[in-house]
């Protein structure tokens, strides 16, 4: 494999400085003062294999030049400029003179030790914080955890600017999720920290074919500095990124798995709707809540219970509180018998009770006293014994909460600078700088490893407000913390979940109708225009927020100030807000078997469901700048409305808002109204119908989508009928995807698969012999064939082997 390595003086120092070949596509750099460290890192997945890279180099006293099958470098040995292009010469991105600046810094490591004492004379207020309550003694003081500072270690490291430039008018996508609003992440500045709403990834990707990927789990930031990007690394032993090239988003992404590693296979029942609140008080509201939605015949697959279930005196102790939540493992026998899974918050800092004891007891703790250290092995299996109980009673998934963990900020009004000061200071207190963006990949991971290595039958499943590249491994999504429920919120969703998902990352998910709904003088709520419950203008917001999450990877609703459970908004056949809310929950369900194959997708083929246009339309320019339309899967074109059309806040109506939205439908595709079936060409905008029940929705013509009935929770009925939907106007196919819905034998090939194509000019449909099998798979299933075209329907039953339909 070709490296090369060289000397060139930067500052007044000595530069070491190495290029690398990964694969054809990808090549590593790395620079540092002093010898260069090999790869270390939880970001990359050090088990990826090696591929055998055929590469040719040239070098002279100016220049060094390295081509592989996918990218050619050269790098410019007196100024310290690069140059990547394609191998036939195409330029992708160029850096100016000196790409590279490094400063010398210290690289401090806190250090603390737990004591804890027991001596109830000493302990105190049952309102301070620091006392610890045991439950089993009914809220007796039993003591209290004091840290003490150790000799902190400190050791030489640096920080770095890379700076790089880009084609007029390119639009860079990624670095995960964030407030900005800027689409164009090439615009503004991003902060790259982790915080509430603020879940940084240090990856970019372009249109024009070229990805970076910073090898850092530091904080810093990208911005513009005189005319080039710069991405600001803030401590570092040295510098380490990836350069990526591909043809198109998809495979820049493939690169981004390959070396941070491949996405979860979600399990089947996490597509369905997902019911959350800030939260329901008692076990008995819980249940309640779920027998209203059985009662009412509206899907459920997940329900939620949020935060202080813990007993009295505590905060987050892996515990329930007796009197409120007499018995949870009968509460998950009772969700699990109706159809339904649960979810449970549990978060990475803990005070008052018997959480707290274990981990200060084990050294376990950050030198706050509360939160876990997470970078800790020890400290994770203490974390996972806690949660083994709780998995036991019968709990499905986790909502790792706060996972930054510390929210600077949280009901005071700062300036960036101050956000800056304030958010990152619990940080350089307890932390490595190195580690400051690492929290949340740590304590994925310690779940996920604890999870799977103690026998358990469940894809592990975990909900955090934090996220960063390499995350994806462990069963983690990501969702874009406490926003507030305004309409300027929500079109700055749409375009923040699509740079997440360009980001590498698939999972992405976002409290649907906000977090804070009424108004309020802390930052999160301030925008909020609502005051009273029920408010028609939130009423309206809510149907839209909902309609655009049936579209999303995970579909979930959750916030305060007011219910989220659609019999709070109508009645049944009142033909507003309770029918719109339910059809968008209906159709997530009618989408489900074509949610799952995608799923599929994401895990072998490395690809994404949530896919901002310039995925699959890059040769179309009218795509550029669109951020309120994105594609699910290669099929569906998606078009929430994110503007008001029938009432404003106090419930005061809108009049004569036309109940329309304007969608752009791409060039080099047919399209399909997926409610009329109306065929229209690609390359035009137009006036689209958008009801209060139903967001415009689109099919790509070349399209083969499957459709389940409607049913209660994902796997209510196994064997239901499959509707299959052609589009015609170009060749399609779709491969089907089938398991147990649950577990981890798909590892060891118990799946099916089942690939169908249709040959568009002999209007034929080719049906594979099915592939593969698993333990409770459906062997004989009704089929219709529908033709979106000219109407015709076939109905047969499919029994695994291949069949050819004339259409």
């Amino acid at each position: 494999m070709p490296v090369f390595t060289t000397d060139a003086a930067l500052d007044g120092r000595r530069l070491a400085l190495r290029l690398e070949p990964f694969t054809e596509h990808i090549l590593r750099v790395s620079a540092g003062f002093g010898p260069l460290p090999g790869a270390q890192s939880l970001m990359i997945d050090m088990a990826a294999p090696t591929q055998p890279i055929a590469a040719a180099t040239e070098q002279s006293d100016q220049t060094f030049t390295l081509t592989t099958g996918g990218m050619t470098v050269t790098l410019d040995r007196k100024h310290l400029a690069l140059t990547v292009a394609k191998p036939d010469g195409t330029p992708l991105l160029q850096t100016p003179d000196c790409f590279l600046r490094l400063f010398a810094r210290s690289l401090p490591r806190p250090r603390y030790h737990a004591q804890f004492f027991p001596d109830t004379q000493s302990a105190a207020d049952p309102n301070d914080p620091a006392a610890l309550y045991d439950v089993d003694s009914g809220g007796a003081a039993l003591g209290f955890v004091e840290m003490t500072p150790a000799p902190q270690e400190a050791l030489p490291g640096i920080r770095y600017r890379f700076r790089f430039r880009t084609a007029p008018g390119e639009e860079p996508h990624g670095l995960g999720g964030g407030q900005t609003g800027a689409f164009n992440r090439a615009e503004g500045m991003h902060c790259l920290w982790q915080e509430n709403m603020l879940a940084p990834v240090p990856f970019l990707v372009s249109e024009k074919g070229w990805g970076l990927l910073f090898d850092t789990l530091s904080c810093g930031a990208f911005y513009q500095d005189h005319g080039a990007h710069t991405f600001d690394c803030d401590a570092a032993d040295s510098v380490e990124f990836y350069i990526l090239t591909g043809e198109g988003y998809d495979a820049l992404i493939k690169g981004f798995r390959m070396l941070t590693g491949k996405a979860s296979l979600m399990p089947k029942w996490l597509l369905g709707y997902i019911q959350s609140r800030e939260r329901y008080p008692t076990q008995r509201a819980l249940l309640e809540t779920l027998a209203g939605f059985r009662s009412r015949g509206i899907p459920l697959d997940l329900i939620v219970q949020d935060w202080c279930y813990w007993p009295k005196n505590t905060w987050s102790d892996k515990s329930f509180d007796p009197v409120r939540y007499p018995d949870p493992k009968g509460m998950c026998r009772t969700v699990h018998d109706a159809g339904a899974r649960i979810m449970l918050s549990v978060w990475p800092n803990t005070r008052g009770g018997k959480s707290s004891r274990q981990l200060a007891e084990a050294d376990g703790l950050l030198g706050d006293g509360q939160v876990y250290d997470a970078f800790s092995k020890t400290a994770g299996e203490v974390y996972w014994q806690q949660l083994q109980p709780l998995y036991d009673m019968g709990f499905d998934a986790w909502w790792a909460d706060c996972s930054e963990p510390y929210e600077a900020g949280w009901a005071d009004f700062l300036t960036p600078d101050e956000q800056l000061r304030v958010g990152l200071a619990p940080f350089k207190n307890y932390f490595d700088p190195r580690l400051f963006n690492g929290y949340a990949l740590y304590h994925s991971k310690n779940i996920y490893d604890n999870q799977r290595q103690s026998g358990a039958q469940k894809r592990v499943v975990n909900l955090t407000r934090s996220g960063t590249a390499g995350q994806q491994r462990y069963g983690s999504i990501v969702w874009s913390g406490d926003i507030a429920g305004t309409w300027a919120q929500l079109r700055k969703q749409v375009g923040e979940g699509l740079n997440f998902c360009a980001s590498g990352m698939p999972w992405w998910s976002n409290d649907a109708g906000g977090f804070f709904v009424k108004t309020g003088d802390r930052p999160f709520n301030e925008g909020c225009e609502y005051r009273e419950l029920f408010d028609k203008g939130y009423s309206e917001l809510y149907v839209r927020w909902l309609q655009y999450a049936a579209f999303l990877p995970i579909m979930r609703s959750h916030g305060t100030d007011q219910p989220r459970e659609p019999w709070h908004y109508g009645q049944p056949g009142d033909g507003l807000f309770y029918d719109a809310l339910t059809e968008a929950i209906r159709l997530r369900y009618r989408l489900a078997p074509y949610l799952y194959s995608l799923c599929r997708e994401v895990y072998a083929e490395d690809s994404t469901l949530h896919r901002l246009l310039g995925f699959d339309f890059a040769h179309d320019p009218g795509v550029r700048g669109i951020a309120d339309e994105f594609m699910l899967g290669r099929a569906l074109l998606c078009c929430p409305v994110l503007e008001p059309q029938y009432f404003t806040a106090g419930s005061t109506p809108l009049e004569g808002m036309p109940h329309t939205r304007e969608v752009y439908l791409p060039a080099g595709a047919d399209w399909f109204d997926f409610y009329t079936g109306v065929r229209c060409a690609g390359g035009q905008t137009l006036a689209a119908q958008a009801p209060l029940h139903r967001a415009p929705l689109f099919v790509r013509g070349g399209s083969l989508l499957p459709l389940a009935p409607v049913m209660q929770y994902t796997d209510e009925d196994p064997a239901a009928p499959l509707e299959w939907r052609i589009y015609p106007g170009a060749d399609a196919a779709f491969t089907f995807y089938e398991d147990e819905g649950d577990g981890y034998a798909y590892e060891q090939g118990a799946f099916a698969l089942t690939c169908l194509r249709w040959d568009d000019a002999a209007g034929t449909l080719h049906i594979g012999a099915r592939e593969g099998a698993f333990p409770g798979l459906v062997q004989t299933r009704d089929w219709e064939i529908r033709s979106m075209a000219g109407g015709q329907s076939v109905r047969l039953r499919y029994t695994g082997e291949a069949l050819e339909i004339a259409l």
